[in-house]
């Protein structure tokens, strides 16, 4: 137990626990391996093992509850995600995407962590990996320290591999995750497009939701621009981590938030219990 303090979670989660693929890079630049590495993610298995349930499966780039400005309730955002393309745990389809690809044998390779911070990405990365050894893949897990981790996917685009990494939004908008994960303007050094990935299609409906007034019409493209990237899996979401934090037990935080909590003056929200 905690003695003296009790833990508080956040509901709605935001930060994303992700897997990023170089797409121009053998063998991720393949779509047919990106998919199959997809289809041997225990996203359930690994929220419920690693996060101990402090979180949701993430199926897509924003989270649920990332839509509310524009009048979408997280429950109505997963209703919107059904439209997406999915990859649910399925090792038989995994089998079936690896033997489309250039690899049909399998290969080795390797996946990247950090090793001195998100300890979860490194078990999800361990547990992938038990599961692609399954249709020949081998991921080697390689955890390496932070400024070398963030070198290899931010700073430097000349070969980020497979990377699996957690970011939060700047701000609460279904737009920003697609806007810098996916447009061509961000696949630079030091931008978030670590898939280096391009899609004009994708370019254009980011751009609508961007210039738009009407909620109806960014709902539409943001929606419209996921189905599109989703289906090409530059990007392996995870889970949507929940966030918590330890108090003590004298005090109570009133609208704890797992994102908004780090900017929030968190001292005037604190009450006597």
């Amino acid at each position: 137990g905690l003695g003296n303090a009790h833990v508080i979670e956040g509901t709605n989660p935001v930060q994303l626990y992700y897997g990023s693929f170089d797409t121009r890079q053998a063998p991720w630049s393949d779509v047919h391996v990106r998919k199959a590495i997809a289809y041997c993610c225990d996203r359930a298995g690994i929220l419920k093992a690693i996060f101990h349930g402090n979180g949701t499966v993430a199926t897509t780039l924003p989270a649920p509850s990332e839509w509310q400005d524009l009048g979408v309730s997280p429950s109505e955002a997963l209703t919107l995600y059904k439209q997406l393309p999915g990859f649910p745990y399925n090792v038989a389809l995994a089998k079936q995407e690896l033997a489309k690809s250039a690899f049909p044998k399998g290969f080795t390779n390797e996946v990247v962590v950090p090793s001195d911070s998100d300890p979860e990405l490194t078990s999800a990365a361990l547990a992938l990996s038990e599961v692609t050894k399954q249709i020949g893949i081998t991921l080697n897990v390689k955890a390496v320290p932070g400024a070398q981790f963030v070198s290899i996917w931010y700073s430097s685009k000349k070969n980020t591999g497979f990377c699996l990494i957690r970011n939060g939004p700047t701000f609460l908008d279904p737009w920003d995750f697609p806007s810098i994960m996916l447009l061509k303007q961000f696949d630079i050094d030091g931008g978030y497009n670590s898939a280096n990935y391009t899609n004009p299609r994708v370019g254009v409906l980011l751009d609508r939701a961007e210039t738009t007034s009407s909620s109806a019409v960014r709902k539409a493209s943001i929606i419209d621009a996921l189905k599109i990237a989703d289906a090409e899996v530059p990007y392996l979401p995870i889970v949507w981590g929940g966030g918590a934090m330890a108090i003590s037990n004298k005090y109570q935080y009133v609208g704890f938030h797992p994102w908004a909590y780090l900017i929030q003056e968190w001292a005037l929200r604190l009450r006597l219990a």
